[in-house]
């Protein structure tokens, strides 16, 4: 029982969308939430404590890993009396690495090979200790990333499925390999990145996959929603739920203000032009989309895909309070597919990075996909694309060619990048509202543009100290290093 509070009962997605481009301001004629959500889009340090906040992550993964590091001990004490304890002791493991890869996500700069030595880390715990909030050093992000794949590489060959019930609430294997695999792309580790994701995707992961004509023909969003974090499914590898006001923020029109509208949904997401859609006459690419079912709200304004809908917990019918909370899908066979195409791109397999793209877009379109490696460069160069209600726009308009080229990541000139720019892109999409676009556009060193309605815009440069969110007032004030700002 001890392991089920090790899995963090929060998650920083909506942190990570305010902050990346998949967010703009839609003007003073809508409202915000909270306070927090306009300092989040303006790169400013987050005063609120609350679930969703720099705090709100701080203390639930580092509680999730003091819980590991509980258990770890309890497994000590009981391998002493003769039990075999060795799948506890790898789950336990394996949620201590999760929980710290997301804090150092969070409050760190990208791991890369130029910087990462001397970048600020985050505390990794490996004791049961009782105040989350206390004063620790921070160290390196190389030391955190080192201790995390330490774990990784210890719990893996001992992880079990029998161990569990409903083995999708825990880090089953496949769940617990896909982890690896998208710690060892982020890592720099490309080799194992394929091998881990191969355990997950098998011979024919085109049978795992998110059958998105389907799911849609559920017709609403709720229904929509259960079919998509449906336990039952092939392609979700764990499911939780936690504590979030995300599914209310981003799709309650009354807090518009900051919001994904539908120029970007249309632009650059789940309803977005790409590779998958056919030519016109001109030779321009039609405005034909992925299967994705979308829902709007507020005069149109927002534009959202309603797999992350709040699910509201009454502890007081009669007050109608309780709890707001979302369920998570973290870890996908779509996720593996992603992280094995980017790493085969990695080590120069072009080929195969567009095979993976290639089964990731006919799992998502109806459209009888035939795509060369070639034509799916040629998209990403920039050709002229027809999009919704006859807008004509490139895909540099949509930030999908903002490459800084900068040694901390390793990325050539021409082909190489184009096919990187496409999976930035099916990653953008198949992540939508779960914030991994945030750490994409950090580890690849993508500018943001954030407009601000009657105000100048503000321009988030690559590697910009603020891609290494503010740790929490409680932490600062106990005496821990801040990360440094430029001014």
């Amino acid at each position: 029982m001890l392991l089920t509070s090790a899995y963090p009962q929060g998650i920083p997605a909506a942190m990570f969308e305010f902050m990346s481009d998949n967010t703009e301001d839609n003007g003073v004629v809508y409202n915000y939430r909270y306070d927090w959500v306009q300092e989040a889009y303006r790169y400013e340090t987050i005063s609120l404590t609350s679930y969703d906040t720099p705090h709100g992550v701080w203390e639930r993964y580092y509680k999730a890993a003091i819980t590991a590091n509980t258990a770890l001990v309890a497994c000590d004490e009981l391998e002493a009396q003769g039990h075999d304890m060795s799948a506890h002791r790898a789950e336990a493991r394996m949620t201590r690495a999760w929980a710290h890869f997301l804090l150092v996500n969070t409050f760190c700069q990208a791991y890369n090979t130029q910087s990462s030595e001397t970048d600020l880390g985050i505390p990794y715990i490996t004791e049961p200790i009782t105040n989350v909030f206390a004063h620790f050093e921070r160290g390196t992000v190389k030391e955190v990333w080192d201790k995390i794949n330490e774990d990784i590489e210890a719990a893996l060959p001992d992880i079990d499925d029998g161990l569990y019930e409903i083995p999708k609430n825990h880090f089953n294997r496949k769940a617990a390999y896909c982890f690896a695999a998208e710690f060892n792309l982020f890592y720099g580790n490309y080799d194992k990145a394929i091998e881990y994701a191969q355990v997950v995707l098998g011979l024919k992961p085109q049978n795992q996959m998110r059958d998105m004509e389907a799911l849609n023909k559920a017709g609403t969003a709720s229904l929509i929603r259960n079919g998509y974090i449906d336990y039952k499914a092939d392609c979700n590898l764990m499911i939780m739920s936690v504590y979030s006001q995300w599914g209310r923020s981003h799709t309650n029109g009354s807090y518009a203000r900051y919001a994904q509208n539908r120029r970007i949904c249309y632009g650059a997401t789940h309803r977005s032009p790409g590779p998958w859609s056919g030519k016109d006459s001109q030779g321009r690419y039609n405005a034909t989309y992925l299967s994705y079912y979308n829902n709007y709200s507020k005069d149109d304004i927002l534009a959202y895909y309603p797999k992350m809908t709040e699910i509201f917990e009454t502890t007081d019918p009669t007050l109608n309070t309780g709890y707001t909370h979302v369920v998570w899908v973290p870890f996908t066979v779509e996720k593996a597919l992603l992280a094995r195409a980017e790493a085969y791109l990695m080590k120069g397999m072009i080929d195969a990075a567009a095979d993976d793209l290639i089964l990731w877009y006919k799992s998502k379109t109806s459209n009888d996909i035939s795509l060369s490696p070639d034509e799916i460069i040629e998209y990403y160069r920039g050709y002229i694309i027809v999009g919704n209600e006859e807008e004509v726009y490139t895909g540099a308009e949509y930030g999908l060619q903002k490459f800084d080229l900068n040694p901390r990541f390793e990325l050539s000139e021409g082909d190489q990048t184009y096919m990187a720019l496409a999976i930035l892109h099916a990653r953008r999409i198949e992540f939508v509202h779960e914030g991994w676009r945030w750490l994409d556009l950090k580890r690849y060193g993508i500018s943001v543009t954030h407009n601000q309605d009657r105000q100048a815009d503000l321009i988030l440069e690559p590697w910009d100290k603020r891609f290494a969110i503010q740790l929490p007032l409680m932490v600062l004030a106990a005496g821990m290093e801040p990360n440094p700002r430029d001014n």
